[in-house]
């Protein structure tokens, strides 16, 4: 993780990234993300989690997707936020181990 990331982390074992865009990964209309990802930004506050202003990206793709880094929560809450915004999958950040990818299925969540 960069030295940056860490400082901004504190003591929070981990952070995630995490948006609202794109449900299930279908695209939906611009307005309608705009209102998700405000959603997302309401719950967040209401949780008093911080949170850094983001970009999702494929490295050689024109896509991107407005993202957030969030700390300050738990591994559930995470899971519930994904879950409630109907996410495939959230980036987790460790503290003190690798990147991770956790996948949103019908069978329950899984890190890869």
């Amino acid at each position: 993780m960069p030295e940056t990331v860490q400082a901004w982390l504190g003591d929070a074992p981990l952070c995630a990234f995490i948006t609202a865009y794109n449900p299930f990964s279908q695209a939906q209309a611009a307005a309608l993300n705009r209102a998700a990802q405000h959603a997302l930004l309401r719950q967040l506050k209401n949780l008093q989690a911080r949170w850094l202003p983001a970009v999702g990206r494929i490295p050689g793709q024109a896509w991107r997707e407005p993202s957030l880094l969030v700390a300050d929560l738990a591994l559930d809450r995470i899971d519930a936020l994904a879950w409630h915004h109907s996410q495939n999958a959230v980036v987790m950040a460790h503290r003190q181990a690798a990147v991770q990818l956790r996948i949103y299925a019908a069978d329950g969540a899984r890190t890869l």
